[in-house]
């Protein structure tokens, strides 16, 4: 986090001449919070010196972002899907799991999975993928019988002989 602070040195003049201008700075904490607290002191060529303060603190508020897909639909089988994936702008994303909830039943099926990302100083967030599995195709026949035509009295016995011959199995 220490690197993202801007280096903004403050300006002093003198009336007789040239300054020097110098910095001491100390830092305290570490990871989540952190407090730098500058010093400048101002020299003109006589020795006379200016003091100014400037206190720096740093703390990672911001929450992991989760980029990805939010919607998916399949038709009888759910397909792949492809995982989000979780940033962190201040460090490094520690945690990144989901939990499932599935809904309906029969013909449409419904799962919903939360992501929940947390980053090193315990930052949540959460994205959420709506799949949804539904049966919307109907039917296909893989085999037709072709058609056929009797004389009058012929079917009775075409199907008189097939039930005879399904009985016996």
């Amino acid at each position: 986090m220490r690197s993202s602070v801007p280096d903004n040195s403050p300006i002093a003049t003198d009336e007789c001449g040239d300054v020097v201008v110098t910095l001491s700075e100390t830092t305290q904490g570490e990871g989540c919070e952190q407090t730098i607290q500058r010093t400048w002191m101002a020299t003109d060529q006589c020795g006379n010196t200016a003091h100014a303060q400037q206190t720096v603190v740093i703390s990672d508020t911001d929450s992991p972002q989760i980029t990805g897909q939010a919607e998916f639909a399949f038709s009888c089988n759910m397909g792949q899907i492809a995982i989000p994936v979780a940033n962190d702008a201040c460090g490094v994303v520690v945690s990144f799991e989901f939990a499932d909830v599935f809904t309906g039943s029969g013909c449409e099926q419904i799962l919903d999975r939360t992501w929940t990302a947390v980053d090193h100083c315990g930052n949540t967030s959460t994205f959420v993928q709506h799949i949804v599995v539904a049966d919307t195709e109907a039917p296909v026949f893989t085999f037709i019988p072709a058609d056929m035509t009797f004389a009058c009295g012929e079917t009775a016995k075409f199907f008189s002989c097939c039930r005879r011959q399904l009985q016996r199995c």
